[in-house]
């Protein structure tokens, strides 16, 4: 027989034995429905897909080059009006919405403008 190194707990404490724990066997149950479950459609309230409101959130002025958060309608340097640059758009073929600085439709793959 092979002489097996005694674990520190039973050198430390040799006239006492080592807890284990007993977990009683799990009881598995099956249950399976003889009735076929119905799925039925989520209802989905009906959205807007007209993105206006998606807008960057800091311009940059053409005429002097201040950089103005999206809320302002004129330069505070110059007086310049500003126009608010859009981030997304829709692809022509799919219909999908993506950002403006993608050259290709992730889902279709056809090129965008």
């Amino acid at each position: 027989m092979k002489n097996r190194k005694k674990s520190i707990y039973s050198e430390l404490f040799p006239d006492k034995k080592r807890n284990t724990i007993q977990r009683p066997p799990r009881k598995i149950e099956l249950k399976i429905q003889a009735e076929s479950e119905v799925f039925e459609k989520p209802k989905f309230r009906d959205v807007n897909l007209d993105f206006k409101y998606r807008k960057t959130l800091i311009n940059k002025c053409e005429n002097c080059g201040m950089i103005i958060t999206s809320y302002k309608k004129h330069c505070p340097v110059c007086g310049n009006s500003i126009e608010l640059k859009e981030l997304i758009k829709k692809c022509s073929s799919c219909g999908m919405t993506i950002p403006k600085s993608t050259k290709k439709c992730p889902i279709c793959r056809t090129r965008t403008i």
